[in-house]
């Protein structure tokens, strides 16, 4: 899951931020993104997250749980 779009110091040199994250995947052609690696500031505002995703990305977007099995 995304780090917070605003993250700063050492959490935006560690982990993508959701505008990255559906840039990547839109430029790469991907059909599905699968998000995942889920911490507390990832899960501060879930949603905003995912809508700045969403605003970058058109494919199919999973959040996945522990232990899913996912079929790509």
């Amino acid at each position: 899951m995304p780090v917070p779009e605003n993250i700063a110091g050492v959490g935006r040199k560690l982990h993508a931020p959701p505008s990255i994250i559906g840039n990547i995947a839109t430029e790469t052609g991907a059909s599905t993104l699968v998000l995942s690696h889920f911490m507390a500031r990832s899960l501060y505002n879930v949603e905003d997250n995912l809508k700045v995703i969403r605003s970058r990305y058109s494919g199919s977007l999973v959040s996945a749980n522990d232990l899913d099995c996912i079929n790509l």
